[in-house]
């Protein structure tokens, strides 16, 4: 196994279902994908890591930012990695920044704590991930995309009557 490049996504845990006690090494940037089992064949590994640009960016200490979210996507060989801001990834789905030149002016700029003081890190992960699969939730295309089917004030009225 090559030397790879130290990343504070890539981590070493016990694999669930296994009794043998053996680890697998995933990807947190990548919603926990196994990216070797430890003492087995690491290729998939060293491809993957080889090429990510997350491990330059985060060790950039002038632009790493509280805020910032690297997302990889490894999903039918694609192998994009997105630095999302938490606070503006809802403004567009497609074109979401693929370096950090975005950052280099933000107002809500923080320096970068390390990974295991941010919290709720990894839920804010797979939400934009999610949104940048498949858009935004239900939930806000019905408020955005269809007319409600009752004037305000009935169902003002309606929700009064079931109180």
């Amino acid at each position: 196994m090559r030397e790879l490049r130290a990343c504070e996504f890539r981590k070493e845990r016990p694999i669930p279902e296994d009794a043998g006690g053996r680890h697998e090494i995933v990807c947190q940037a990548a919603n926990f994908t196994r990216l070797a089992v430890k003492g087995e064949d690491t290729s998939f590994m060293e491809r993957i890591c080889g090429r990510c640009p997350i491990p330059d960016a985060i060790a950039n200490d002038r632009w790493a930012c509280l805020f910032l979210r690297p997302v990889k996507m490894l999903d039918e060989g694609d192998e994009t990695a997105y630095f999302a801001c938490r606070w503006f990834y809802r403004i567009q789905r497609h074109g979401q920044p693929t370096d950090l030149t975005f950052c280099r002016g933000c107002p809500h700029w923080f320096p970068r704590p390390p990974l295991e003081m941010i919290q709720g890190h990894h839920e804010e992960t797979e939400a934009i991930r999610r949104f940048i699969k498949e858009g935004p939730p239900p939930r806000w295309k019905r408020r955005w995309e269809t007319p409600p089917t009752l004037p305000w004030w009935r169902r003002l009225l309606t929700w009064l009557v079931t109180l």
